[in-house]
């Protein structure tokens, strides 16, 4: 078992509280521009120039960012966010939704598509790849954060989070909910970089089916992995997270419906 006692700050910088939690979410997003700029290299994006590369990414964490934050606020904290509308901005204080940002990050890929006359699904296909290890990075934020963590559980696995006592005074240990979800991430990155690296699949296979793969595969095992986090049941002993992992899943049959359809044109 293990007492959570990380400080969530990294440094001061000039007065300023700088957090474990941002500086990794900065390195998600760094790796993910790293990954663009060698796919570009390979001549995945060999129509755009660098400098539209900047510019994607810079929209790209907009849409993310703004993406994450309302989603988190609608369906997780609406009622702190009537309490105090400022805390829309507080994103350092972490609540962040994947789903927003997922979203997000599809409606400015889908713009920059348009606008530069590239194949969205092959966009798509590139962009899920880095995001598979952003989200495994983003899981252990949440960890240094202290937050997001798994039901209680008596096995040597768990974890005690701010010196939470039971009534008895005894620490109550719960499930690194976070340390799981994050290692569920990081097969999904390594799935889909073996993938997007065999010449056999993508012969076989039209641009889009490796979004396919990611929508479903991490909206499904979002929904079973849930169950161990600490989350108020919403509808029919299902959390938020949970309901909106189950339209993620169907989301993913319609995507690949245009895949088909596509396909079959």
């Amino acid at each position: 078992m293990f007492i959570h006692a990380i400080n969530p700050i990294a440094f001061t910088l000039i007065g300023f509280p700088v957090r474990w939690y941002g500086l990794i979410y900065v390195l998600g997003f760094l790796l993910t521009y790293l990954f663009l700029r060698h796919a570009r290299m390979r001549g995945a994006l060999k129509k755009i120039s660098e400098d539209d590369l900047d510019w994607f990414m810079f929209w790209l964490l907009i849409g993310v960012v703004v993406g994450a934050r309302v989603f988190a606020i609608f369906f997780y904290y609406g009622s702190s966010f009537l309490a105090d509308p400022l805390v829309l901005f507080r994103i350092w204080q972490g609540g962040l939704s994947f789903h927003g940002g997922l979203v997000g990050a599809f409606i400015a890929s889908f713009f920059f598509a348009q606008k530069h006359k590239l194949d969205f699904f092959s966009l798509a296909d590139l962009m899920v790849i880095p995001a598979s290890l952003a989200l495994a990075l983003g899981r252990i934020a949440n960890f240094i954060n202290g937050e997001l963590f798994g039901t209680i559980t008596s096995s040597s696995v768990g974890v005690n989070f701010g010196g939470e006592k039971s009534l008895d005074g005894s620490l109550v240990f719960r499930h690194p909910y976070q340390l799981y979800a994050s290692a569920k991430n990081f097969v999904l990155f390594f799935l889909l970089l073996v993938w997007d690296r065999s010449t056999t699949f993508k012969r076989r296979f039209p641009s889009g089916i490796l979004t396919f793969f990611f929508l479903a595969s991490y909206s499904f095992f979002r929904f079973i992995l849930d169950f161990l986090r600490e989350e108020p049941d919403v509808f029919v002993g299902l959390s938020m997270g949970q309901l909106l992992s189950l339209a993620m899943f169907l989301a993913s049959f319609v995507w690949l419906g245009y895949i088909l359809k596509r396909r079959k044109k």
